[in-house]
């Protein structure tokens, strides 16, 4: 954006009097094109020290109409800084159940087709999902691809590619956190799966926790049919079992047992 440029370009030439010109003159009078672009602009400001007049604005923009960054498509690229700053805002007017809606919409469109159309996917995630987990935003357009992803996200194990057999599931997931186990149902275009934020492990009993939760999606790339089941009883979230029975998600509500790819060795 030339606007963008100009402000480097005073700032780099350390212009003051110019840099308030700009920034004023934005504000008074183009702040439904700012509204258009916040995030591009929010990065640009964070970076620059001598944009203070624009990022005060921004920021207050971000917390008294938060659905700007959120529910923008500007919102699928930002990176994972620009976000995480965004997230430390302690007045945002969105709820965390529709950020989280928005942040594991972000997530899972980054998954490629190869990825989503196999029948066992398990993802660990050690970066920026654990974060915002931790932080307790767990509650409940354009095309998001891994071209230009900011998560990082490491395949543990895929079925198709590594076998569906219950050995190497433990092999592969034992003691790692936190988890994204991805099923895609044979015979049709819905896929299910849950996120496990504790160690996979073998054992008897229930692990507690509320952070952990179901999702469905009836047909590829048609979002408005995602559902997310969270936990009601904590005290079952995950279920421990012996090595006769793979992930398991609150007391059978999701457990895959055997060989995952032979009929009845997933159910939910």
């Amino acid at each position: 954006m030339e606007v963008l440029e100009m402000l480097a370009v005073a700032d780099e030439l350390l212009l003051s009097d110019l840099l308030d010109f700009i920034q004023n003159h934005l504000i008074e009078t183009k702040s439904t094109w700012l509204h258009s672009y916040t995030s591009k602009i929010y990065q640009s400001a964070l970076s620059h020290n001598s944009y203070s007049n624009l990022r005060e604005f921004i920021s207050i923009t971000i917390d008294v109409s938060s659905e700007l960054i959120f529910k923008s498509s500007n919102f699928l690229t930002i990176n994972e800084s620009l976000l995480l700053s965004i997230l430390e805002h302690e007045n945002l007017d969105m709820t965390e159940n529709k950020i989280w809606d928005q942040i594991k919409r972000k997530i899972f469109l980054a998954f490629t087709d190869n990825d989503i159309y196999t029948k066992d996917v398990i993802y660990n995630n050690d970066n920026i999902y654990t974060n915002y987990t931790n932080n307790d935003i767990y509650a409940n357009n354009d095309i998001y691809t891994n071209n230009n992803t900011s998560y990082k996200f490491n395949l543990l194990i895929r079925g198709t590619c590594d076998s569906f057999d219950l050995q190497t599931f433990y092999q592969r997931c034992d003691n790692q956190d936190p988890t994204f186990v991805v099923i895609k149902i044979a015979h049709s275009l819905e896929i299910i799966g849950g996120y496990n934020p504790i160690r996979w492990q073998v054992g008897f009993g229930h692990l507690k926790n509320k952070k952990s939760f179901l999702f469905s999606f009836k047909n590829k790339g048609q979002l408005e049919d995602a559902k997310i089941s969270r936990v009601r009883r904590t005290s079952y979230a995950i279920t421990l079992k012996d090595k006769s029975y793979g992930p398991c998600f609150g007391n059978k509500d999701l457990w895959m047992h055997s060989n995952f790819s032979q009929p009845n060795s997933c159910s939910s």
